[in-house]
């Protein structure tokens, strides 16, 4: 049967419309007669390709009458089919579905059909398998053609100490010919307040110096934030944010409590919005600077150069605050007040190296640390620290 616009009337029979085409699989458009099917070729004809065999299931059906791409065929050629039909008797069909569809137009329509199918199949062969057991539910989109695996399911890693910001081996430090630190080792994690208590002489604030980079290190190593700070320079430790406030205040007694902060931001004064900005977060800590912003600070009580001096620290924005004899010379309400303050500085994240005397500087503390002749002679952390009795009995005697 022919499917040209051109049949050859005594070898090929046109079909009409009540012709049911259908698709296979593989694209192949046919229709069945009598159990025989009848497959389009590529010239235009339908050939019979199977006889007395049940018709497959179909992959997709046809509606009788063609897309609305093709033309319906002529009336003319519908009386002529059904003449033809009448006289012939024949059960082979080879006749035109329609004489206005042309073989290129039956190609395209083949070729268009063989695509989507090819491209369902594609699909189908793409779509995941569902994952094998024990995979994980975050586990990739399989690849096409890929195996299924995945990582064995792991433990939780435990949690990290805190990183230690400071750490003290074997330090070795004097004066002259004078040795005053005789293997100093200890060290301080990131966030913790720590508190170094000794009596006079102790050594207390020949460590401090040596951390600064204020004092010469005979011998050991001194590691800050992962990097050998051992033979910085004061301005080098500034610049990396180890800032002191050192033992007896040493305010500018004849510059404005003003001018006394802008000294500690010395470092950025270039930046006045920085430093404008940093002036607004020591005088949130310190309120009472900001009402004598104007004032001298040598007319300031004792417990109010305190408070400046800490500050002008604060300007430097400091990462380890090292904090010398906070509460000398101090009434004790005072010095609540300061240990308050500097446990607030704390919480916001400042490391805090406390140097005192005072044994209740413990109570803001998470390591207690106690000196003795140029050692460290006493670790406390935890539960240890609420226990006064091995700090009194060192500094006691």
């Amino acid at each position: 049967m022919a499917r040209n616009s051109n049949p050859e009337p005594d070898l090929e029979e046109e079909v009409g419309d009540e012709v049911d085409w259908l698709v296979d699989a593989d694209g192949v458009e046919y229709f069945m007669e009598d159990g025989v099917r009848y497959d389009l070729a590529d010239d235009g004809y339908a050939y019979p390709v199977e006889e007395a065999k049940p018709a497959p299931k179909p992959a997709a059906s046809k509606p009788a009458t063609k897309s609305a791409t093709k033309a319906a065929p002529s009336s003319s050629a519908k009386t002529d089919t059904a003449k033809s039909k009448a006289t012939s008797g024949r059960s082979s069909l080879k006749g035109s579905v329609a004489a206005s569809i042309t073989p290129a137009d039956t190609k395209s329509a083949k070729s268009t059909t063989a695509k989507s199918t090819t491209a369902k199949s594609t699909a189908a062969k793409a779509t995941p398998a569902k994952p094998p057991a024990g995979t994980t539910k975050d586990a990739p989109p399989f690849s096409k053609g890929a195996a299924a695996t995945t990582a064995p399911r792991t433990a939780p890693a435990p949690a990290a100490e805190p990183e230690v910001l400071l750490k003290l081996e074997a330090i070795e430090s004097g004066y002259g010919s004078l040795p005053v630190l005789h293997g100093v080792s200890t060290e301080i994690r990131v966030g913790e307040t720590a508190v170094l208590l000794g009596l006079n002489g102790a050594g207390k604030t020949t460590t401090a110096l040596n951390i600064c980079g204020a004092l010469g290190t005979w011998g050991g190593k001194i590691t800050y934030a992962g990097q050998d700070s051992t033979n910085w320079t004061l301005k080098e430790c500034v610049q990396n944010g180890i800032i002191m406030c050192p033992e007896g205040r040493r305010v500018f007694p004849a510059l404005s409590v003003q001018r006394n902060l802008a000294i500690g931001s010395w470092m950025k004064r270039k930046d006045q919005d920085w430093v404008a900005a940093q002036q607004e977060i020591v005088f949130d800590y310190f309120p009472r600077l900001r009402q004598r912003t104007a004032q001298l600070a040598g007319s300031l009580s004792g417990g109010e150069q305190q408070m400046l001096a800490m500050g002008r620290a604060l300007m430097a924005q400091p990462r380890l605050l090292i904090v010398d004899e906070a509460s000398m010379g101090l009434a004790p309400v005072i010095v609540k007040d300061v240990f308050d303050i500097i446990a607030d500085i704390n919480k916001d994240g400042v490391t805090v190296l406390l140097i005192e005397q005072n044994v209740g500087a413990l109570d803001v503390a998470q390591l207690g640390l106690v000196m003795e002749q140029g050692r460290m002679v006493k670790e406390l952390r935890g539960e240890r620290l609420k226990d006064r009795s091995e700090v009194t009995e060192v500094l006691m005697g």
